[in-house]
């Protein structure tokens, strides 16, 4: 074979190689940045969710307890009002979870906020938690 042929092929088959090569990292780049981006988006939807959640069982808490003694009905007013407040945000806070999944959290975050006592609630807190660290590829 011509030894021009030679070094034109060559510089021409590093150069497709080199450029296959580039593509390929380019790719696997490109989805390691979306699995990061996907990860920072759930962390953020999880910690808001989270602090409602803190919110509202203080405030179910707060409820259960006028409901032993006898408040005035301004406080009631009050804690309902803030109450509903809670609630608009946690439709807010929990709409991302529809986008961005798994719907394992999802659930489990709806069977906490359903949850009637506060054990239940507090189950359903460990295990909505367990779930956030496993979807986030938290080591313990």
């Amino acid at each position: 074979m011509d030894p021009t042929l030679l070094a034109v092929l060559s510089i021409f088959g590093g150069a497709a190689l080199t450029g296959l090569v580039g593509f390929i990292a380019a790719a696997i780049e490109r989805r390691r940045e979306h699995e990061k981006w996907v990860r920072e988006k759930r962390y953020e939807a999880y910690v808001s969710a989270l602090t409602l959640s803190a919110a509202m069982n203080s405030l179910a808490d707060e409820s259960a307890q006028m409901a032993e003694t006898s408040a005035s009905e301004d406080r009631k007013i009050l804690l309902r009002e803030r109450l509903t407040s809670l609630s608009e945000k946690a439709f807010e806070a929990a709409a991302p979870f529809a986008v961005l999944g798994p719907e394992s959290v999802d659930v489990l975050l709806v069977q906490l906020t359903n949850a009637p006592t506060f054990e239940e609630r507090n189950t359903a807190h460990n295990a909505l938690i367990a779930e956030m660290r496993k979807t986030l590829k938290i080591k313990d």
